[in-house]
């Protein structure tokens, strides 16, 4: 006996839509993650085909002796799950045929006792629920344009209760029944698996809400999982910062010491240089022999570089002392004006500690 199901009314949709938010799976395939079902939590059986292409699963049999199903054991009843068991799906039928009226290239099918469950069907423009042994004719069916693109088909199955929405909408409602075809051990399968229908469709998303027996991916323990993680990485990349920004802020105290030394080793032989009594010619003749102090002149008076010339000259040819000291400084102003800090401070130490000993030994001769 088949009974034809009319659409149900919008506001139906939208609480059936609520209803179908609030839903926490337990398990869960997207074809967009880029892994088969099997590669996870799933087993796959059948010699039909499942491949990847843009993001969607294609199940696909070219003749009625192959199948291509993915099945996985849940707990069993008298309770499987708290509430109903929700059993959810989004797939577009592409083509296909079946030798029998109560069968058709997509199958679901659900055991929640032993022997004990319900089969839901996608054919060309066709849904149905079986609900006695195969040969009886005992279907609940309804038309649906199940070809013209992807749709959502959600099962629920309340006690011995068994509700069929398409799209959000209200299409179906039926019974489990007894039938040894269901098998002994509370089972999810889906795909093309009957023996009398062979096609080609495409699936989005398949999960469910009733746990597993084997392992199987928790979706609220996954993403609560991947929430911890994500904190723990947010915290150990605070870590790293703080310590990067103490070491910064330990270069850069280090860096501006070493500038101030700099400076002020510079403003003493710039006061030098100034005084009346020690025009620059003069005190080249009075530094002739001591390259070292003439060495301090020309790293440190840089305000007065052409004046240094005149005095480098009075020296002669032997300040290579002097260009070495001279370059370390130069170095130091190029890399400072680069922001390469470190490369700054040690050319400029070089330069510092150069002409501190040059100074010192100046000092100690007079």
């Amino acid at each position: 006996m088949i009974r034809m199901l009319a659409t149900a009314a919008v506001l139906v949709v939208a609480v059936a839509s609520t209803t179908q938010a609030q839903t926490a799976f337990s398990e869960r395939y997207d074809a967009a993650s880029g892994f088969h079902p099997d590669q996870p939590h799933w087993v796959m059986s059948g010699s039909g085909t499942g491949a990847l292409v843009d993001g969607k699963l294609i199940i696909s049999t070219t003749s009625d002796g192959q199948d291509r199903v993915y099945w996985q054991t849940i707990p069993a009843a008298p309770s499987p799950v708290a509430g109903p068991l929700i059993v959810e799906a989004r797939l577009k039928f592409v083509s296909g045929s079946s030798s029998h009226a109560e069968r058709a290239p997509v199958r679901f099918h659900i055991t929640t006792a032993p022997d004990t469950g319900v089969q839901f069907f996608v054919d060309r423009d066709r849904i149905f629920l079986t609900q006695a042994p195969f040969g009886s004719g005992s279907l609940v069916a309804a038309f649906a344009d199940t070809d013209d693109g992807f749709h959502t088909y959600r099962i629920e199955v309340s006690g011995s209760a068994v509700n069929v929405s398409f799209d959000g909408a209200p299409a179906l409602s039926g019974e489990t029944y007894v039938d040894p075809d269901h098998g002994s051990v509370g089972r999810v399968l889906w795909g093309e698996g009957s023996g009398l229908a062979h096609g080609v469709s495409e699936w989005e998303f398949f999960r469910h809400n009733a746990g597993c027996d084997m392992p199987c991916q928790d979706e609220a323990a996954e993403v609560q999982q991947l929430i911890q993680d994500l904190q723990d990485q947010i915290l150990a990349l605070t870590q790293q910062y703080q310590q990067l920004a103490a070491r910064n802020g330990t270069l850069e105290s280090e860096n501006d010491a070493l500038l101030q030394q700099i400076a002020s080793l510079q403003d003493e032989l710039i006061a030098c240089l100034q005084q009346p009594a020690g025009p620059v010619q003069a005190l080249a003749h009075t530094l002739l022999g001591e390259p070292p102090t003439a060495a301090v002149i020309v790293v440190l008076a840089a305000e007065t570089r052409a004046e240094i010339d005149q005095a480098i000259a009075a020296f002669g040819t032997d300040h290579r002392r002097i260009r070495v000291a001279e370059r370390h400084y130069a170095a130091g102003l190029a890399a400072q004006a680069a922001g390469r800090r470190v490369q700054a401070r040690r050319e400029f130490r070089a330069a510092f500690q150069t002409a501190h000993m040059l100074l010192e030994g100046r000092r100690h001769t007079h």
